[in-house]
């Protein structure tokens, strides 16, 4: 394993349809990587260690540098939203960093305005991993039990509530954001650097409620300290037996967090779908799917054009979104 100071391991719009084209194979410089990799290849993950992005990818790389013949790296680029780790692989020329991220860079499309990247100009969608629904939560202490609760609570605190989010712009900011409009209710919104600060404050009872991962979320609910009001989808995720399903009576309410591996325009073709092959056998692998179940999540197979094509609608579902929100480019 390679020791370095990294840690080892192991969608008008017609024109942004197009751009999105570029997230394809079509969109990659020819192939020119008989012999890749020639080397050590790098996951950059955008955020801190020890989330669920970033134990993902430690398991998934160890398996895909098995069957690649290398060690895959983990280099955790945190900030900005997840902006400076993208940023890096986007204008890397070495043929070995991939970025290994979650749907906030669909989000920092719409929300930021000079960005030193384009997520259609300058990355590839390479494979989709991963999605789950957002979890609507409560302190397991408290009175409240249902969504209805809820509402009525934000009626009898004159400040009304406040809830917790992994920062602004992030898709537990939008989630939260949409219910609280879409629900008329008043709620304080406060960020927090990560999903675990946001349990802590849950179980202190200095929030009153938050939509989180399910990673963040099965391991409290199982122990009771947090409870379920409902999930921000159209299924119920793995770990999760039964819960009230948002999206049945507010469609609007359907907010996923997905998983996916980039890479920068210069990444060899070759190189982009055979990081692609590996990354969907890998899933298939019976300890990885336990990894990917353990954590409330659903792998998503799709074809290296599939996968472009799903965070192309998922950039324009998010710019609707914001535009619903008032939260426009920053």
């Amino acid at each position: 394993m390679a020791t370095t100071g990294r840690q080892p391991m192991h969608r008008n719009r017609r024109n942004m349809m197009t751009a999105l084209a570029g997230l394809t194979l079509a969109g990659v410089m020819p192939a020119r990587a008989a012999n890749w990799p020639q080397g050590p290849q790098t996951f950059v993950v955008p955020y801190t260690p020890g989330g669920g992005t970033d134990m993902l990818a430690r398991a998934l790389g160890q398996t895909v540098g098995l069957k690649l013949g290398t060690s895959v790296i983990v280099d955790n680029r945190s900030g900005a939203g997840g902006n400076i780790g993208a940023a890096l692989v986007a204008h890397d020329n070495s043929n070995s960093k991939w970025l290994f991220t979650t749907n906030s860079i669909a989000i920092s499309a719409s929300l930021y305005k000079g960005l030193n990247y384009s997520i259609e100009g300058d990355l590839v969608a390479v494979s989709m991993i991963t999605k789950s629904p957002l979890l609507l939560v409560v302190p397991g202490s408290g009175r409240i039990r249902t969504l209805e609760q809820l509402i009525e609570l934000s009626k009898a605190k004159p400040d009304g509530l406040n809830y917790g989010s992994t920062g602004v712009g992030s898709v537990t900011h939008l989630g939260s954001a949409l219910l609280v409009k879409t629900l008329g209710i008043k709620a304080l919104h406060i960020p927090y650097k990560g999903a675990s600060q946001i349990t802590t404050a849950l179980l202190a009872n200095q929030i009153d409620f938050a939509m989180i991962g399910t990673p963040g979320a099965v391991p409290s609910l199982r122990q009771g300290t947090l409870r379920l009001l409902g999930v921000m989808g159209d299924y119920l995720p793995p770990g999760i037996a039964e819960a009230p399903l948002l999206s049945k009576q507010y469609p609007e309410l359907h907010v996923e967090i997905w998983q996916a591996v980039f890479a920068p325009k210069s990444m060899p073709r070759a190189a982009v779908q055979r990081m692609h092959t590996e990354v969907q056998a890998v899933l298939k692998d019976s300890s990885v799917a336990r990894t990917i179940a353990a954590d409330g999540a659903v792998p998503l197979t799709l074809s290296q054009a599939g996968s472009a094509k799903f965070i192309a609608e998922d950039i324009e579902r998010y710019r609707k979104i914001l535009a619903v929100l008032k939260l426009g480019a920053t």
